[in-house]
């Protein structure tokens, strides 16, 4: 089964992409959200490797990308209440795809 995981993606694109590539790579996660203009969470069960062949395209040669698993177990933060919100509930709203969730 796969594991579904919270993604730390930090992304600018290449000036020859748009936003609305931006968004098509990451509606290939379960869920993703965006905290700011070019940083977003994404829950998702796909490796680091296809991130990279994701978004790979859309950042070079003048944008560039960070990807990396993010433990939400233990936080602390001033955030909206939407997005605590939306980490309260992936588990449950993916349960029924048969994902175990990465705690």
């Amino acid at each position: 089964m796969a594991k579904a995981r919270f993604l730390s993606v930090f992304v600018s694109v290449d000036p020859n992409h748009t936003a609305a590539e931006l968004k098509e790579a990451m509606n290939k996660s379960l869920d993703w959200f965006r905290l700011a203009d070019n940083y977003y969470i994404a829950y998702s069960t796909a490796s680091l490797d296809q991130w990279k062949s994701r978004l790979t395209p859309l950042v070079k040669p003048g944008g560039y990308y960070l990807v990396a698993p993010l433990d939400l177990s233990e936080r602390r933060g001033y955030l909206t209440s939407a997005f605590w919100d939306w980490v309260k509930e992936l588990p449950t709203k993916h349960a029924s795809k048969g994902l175990n969730s990465a705690g």
